[in-house]
């Protein structure tokens, strides 16, 4: 049960750079806008088994989401991982169609750049740029776009060379859901310029 309730949804209230990029231009001079999107972070090195997560938790996010956008027509959702993609085209191909047209319509938004959120400490610079660079060419070869950011929802500090690789993989945004103990990650933008 407490596996089912770690990858449940939950919602952020953030303004997800490659989410706002896709929408229209707005006039913010007279008028503020907070996106609340709906967003799964389904951890594959966790404590289960990959079938377990293609069975389960693959299929749920995609059934479960499925439900909202018919009962929400303003229901925005935000996924993260081409791996996860990848299974849900080997495993769930029916589904997987229904999928592309949400991410046609910007209702179902592909985040994190990489095959994988992983670790960007340990690894070499030139994993890193790999995993990137094999996300970005499955969606751009899927759904013709990539995203935009990289999408750390739970790594365990950053490596100072990550706004490097992002620049250099075109990526403007980043998100993750521990910064507490690295704020200085706040401090810096993706562009290696400290800011504010």
């Amino acid at each position: 049960m407490k596996n089912i309730l770690l990858s449940l949804i939950f919602f952020f209230v953030v303004i997800f750079t490659s989410f706002a990029q896709s929408q229209e231009k707005q006039d913010f001079t007279n008028k503020k806008m907070l996106y609340l999107v709906a967003n799964t972070h389904l951890d594959t090195q966790w404590n289960w088994t990959i079938q377990t997560i293609i069975n389960n938790f693959v299929y749920n996010t995609l059934k479960d989401n499925f439900y909202l956008f018919e009962k929400y027509p303003d229901y925005v959702f935000n996924f993260e991982g081409a791996i996860k993609y990848m299974w849900m085209k080997e495993y769930y191909p029916t589904e997987y169609e229904k999928l592309k047209k949400y991410i046609a319509q910007r209702r179902w938004n592909i985040a994190c750049s990489s095959i994988e959120a992983s670790d960007v400490n340990v690894p070499s610079v030139e994993s890193q740029f790999r995993n990137i660079l094999l996300g970005e060419n499955f969606y751009q070869s899927e759904f013709n776009k990539k995203s935009s950011d990289i999408f750390l929802p739970d790594c365990f500090g950053f490596g100072y060379t990550l706004p490097t690789i992002a620049a250099h993989c075109g990526l403007k945004g980043f998100n993750s859901g521990i910064t507490s103990d690295t704020a200085i990650v706040n401090k810096i933008n993706l562009m290696g310029k400290k800011s504010g």
